[in-house]
């Protein structure tokens, strides 16, 4: 079931299992892209992710960080490095995850952000991202 805004634009309704107790006591996994640092809950990159439910379910994506307190080492986050995927290209796909939406409203070129964004959909192995880029594109440039 879905929501529509002002602008008729359908709006998902939250998912119950992703925004349950996990959700509040994930642990943050850090996504790298250039300098930028994305803190994602971890949860959520299993549940909406495939690529990341294969990586995280299978053991940490990197060693992870570790924080002295008190003379003892405690993990901070797991870390994945995104070296060929712009910080707008992290932004959109942790955007779809979150929200469910896609959005290149901000974007200085939306074609190409799109085109980046239908990639890295095959890459993480996202079909249901894929079709809602394409269905945007048909929605706003169909005309």
């Amino acid at each position: 079931m879905s929501r529509t805004n002002e602008s008729h634009e359908q709006i998902p309704e939250p998912n119950s299992a992703i925004l349950g107790r996990g959700f509040v006591d994930s642990p943050l996994v850090t996504l790298t892209a250039g300098e930028e640092k994305f803190f994602v809950h971890r949860h959520i990159l299993v549940a909406k992710c495939p690529f990341f439910a294969r990586q995280l379910e299978s053991g940490p994506l990197r060693p992870p960080l570790q924080k002295e307190e008190e003379g003892e080492n405690k993990p901070v986050t797991e870390e994945l490095e995104f070296p060929h995927d712009s910080r707008d290209m992290i932004g959109h796909f942790l955007a779809y995850i979150y929200t469910g939406r896609v959005d290149f409203s901000q974007s200085d070129d939306a074609v190409l952000a799109i085109l980046k964004s239908w990639v890295l959909a095959g890459e993480l192995s996202m079909p249901d991202w894929k079709s809602q880029l394409v269905d945007h594109v048909i929605a706003h440039w169909a005309d």
